[in-house]
């Protein structure tokens, strides 16, 4: 209880300063209040699309939980706290079934206090409510006897995954494993016609997007690849990648194991540790708790083929891979005694757990004095890009005529604070420059954002809005780098001048820059 406690309390404590330019706690909540209103489509777009990338279920939990309390970001996070809690919980219960007294609480330890779980917490993101799920179908499988009320459960849990994220689509599969691999083929075969009448629809309709593009929809992700690379060198490249990236550093990273800094043999070794435990940890759960086994590699073989990669996206399965990694050591140090097994779990739970008590107290830290009674972000808790973005939307907010459309990167973020109708950049940085304005002709843009907060905003927005100067009028100047520029109509007899000396000079400082951290990150360490 106290270990529960402690989690809720520092989750709340170290919550993020606010909904931040990530985009993708603004536009959950945006889909949750259009969800409310009987649809489900980008509002925060002048011409309001149907939404086909996110699975609407974390929307729904938020339009429900929203519509009882409003959309005060404190609120939302206090719906995050009570799901993080509530699946470890479960982990825990199921945790002191399958494993010795020291490994469950040693497992709730750890998780207790890692930064990981506690970031996700704290903010307005769906790996909390993903990682629920597995929680509960691990509980189930785990605690309850085989009957009714266990495949029931275990039914909820699969279908709901996916709905609440698409690459939950892992726990459906996990479950027809499981039981095909218990011979309980009837129910494999019930289950699989049951999420192929609501698990493939949502699949379905995710890859329907009209206008696929790599980051803004999961059809054009998957099939992403590097220029001249056939669909095949690319899957295989994405499968060596991966291959690397989650064993050597995802998975130390999110546990997370200590490190020290401008060596490497630590990382080998560390690697080989919890490589090592968990396969015996998966080893010895293939009796009673085989249904996590089945999901560490059906996770495993999901984010393999994917083309991103994100330490996050281990979030949902850090319960699973804890008492895995514990049962493993256990496991092979019972080979000497009872006693040294026992010595060696309470050693990587405290390694481990203190590891992650560090960072966690650094990241409370960083938001500890932030001022969360403004509506907009507390600039001292942000970095200074951040800071001067939401000093851009501040202005759009207080300064700009009422329904001016703005062109920028982060439009569900702006909306979030001004409820002014946005454009979204990404979909128009791919047109070459005759198009582009063309078409911001065709949307009426008044205005557009250009500053720091993403890679692609100087590089491909500010080129094609410099290539036209001559039609810009700087409204505002933040540092570093940031403007908010007036979009003059194409017949205008007023002329931009100062943004034809300005905005050319920013984005020439923007690539020196870049160039210039791009060879730091090169030189060896």
């Amino acid at each position: 209880m106290l270990l529960l406690v402690l989690h809720a309390v520092l989750a709340w404590i170290g919550r993020a300063p606010g909904i931040l330019a990530g985009e993708d706690d603004s536009r959950y909540i945006a889909l949750a209040r259009s969800l409310r209103s009987g649809q489900y489509r980008e509002i925060w777009s002048p011409d309001a699309p149907v939404h086909h990338m996110y699975p609407p279920g974390y929307s729904t939990l938020l339009a429900v939980w929203t519509a009882i309390g409003g959309e005060g970001f404190d609120w939302i996070v206090a719906f995050q706290v009570l799901v993080a809690v509530g699946t470890l919980v479960l982990a825990y219960d199921a945790f002191r079934r399958i494993a010795r007294p020291a490994v469950a609480l040693g497992a709730l330890v750890i998780l207790a206090v890692n930064p990981h779980l506690l970031s996700s917490a704290g903010e307005v993101r769906s790996e909390g409510a993903l990682g629920f799920c597995f929680a509960l179908a691990f509980w189930a499988s785990v605690v309850l006897p085989r009957g009714a009320r266990q495949t029931a459960i275990l039914l909820a849990a699969a279908v709901a995954a996916p709905m609440i994220r698409t690459a939950g689509i892992v726990l459906p599969a996990a479950v027809v494993a499981e039981w095909v691999l218990a011979r309980r083929y009837r129910d494999a075969a019930l289950a699989t016609l049951l999420f192929a009448v609501t698990v493939g629809p949502l699949l379905a309709w995710t890859m329907s997007d009209p206008a696929p593009m790599a980051g803004t929809s999961y059809a054009a992700d998957l099939v992403a690849r590097d220029a001249g690379e056939s669909m095949g060198r690319g899957f295989i490249a994405r499968i060596i990648r991966s291959a690397t990236f989650y064993p050597a550093q995802a998975i130390p990273i999110i546990l997370p194991i200590p490190t020290i800094a401008g060596t490497a043999i630590d990382n080998v070794v560390s690697t080989l540790i919890i490589i090592g435990g968990l396969a015996l940890g998966m080893f010895a759960s293939l009796g009673r708790a085989r249904l996590g086994v089945l999901l560490v590699l059906a996770t495993a073989g999901m984010l393999s083929l994917w083309p991103w990669r994100a330490v996050r996206f281990l979030e949902p399965l850090l319960p699973v891979l804890v008492v895995l990694l514990l049962l493993g050591v256990a496991r092979v140090m019972d080979l000497l005694s009872r006693r040294a097994a026992m010595a060696a779990v309470v050693a990587v739970t405290l390694i481990i757990a203190t590891t992650g008590a560090v960072k966690t107290a650094q990241q409370i830290a960083l938001v500890r004095e932030c001022d969360r009674g403004d509506s907009l972000p507390d600039p001292r808790c942000l970095t200074t890009q951040e800071a001067a973005y939401f000093s851009a939307i501040r202005f759009v907010r207080d300064s700009l005529p009422r329904g001016a459309r703005v062109v920028t990167v982060k439009a569900a973020a702006l909306f979030h604070y001004t409820n002014t109708p946005t454009l979204r950049a990404a979909r128009l940085n791919v047109m070459d420059t005759v198009t582009f304005w063309n078409r911001l002709a065709e949307l009426k843009a008044d205005y557009a954002i250009i500053g720091e907060v993403h890679d692609s905003e100087w590089p491909a927005l500010g080129f094609r809005l410099q290539s036209r100067c001559e039609r810009l009028r700087i409204a505002a100047v933040y540092a570093p780098r940031t403007y908010v520029v007036r979009i003059l109509p194409a017949d205008s007899a007023e002329v931009g001048a100062h943004a034809c000396t300005e905005i050319p000079r920013a984005m020439l400082e923007h690539q020196r820059e870049r160039e210039s951290k791009q060879r730091q990150r090169a030189q060896p360490q």
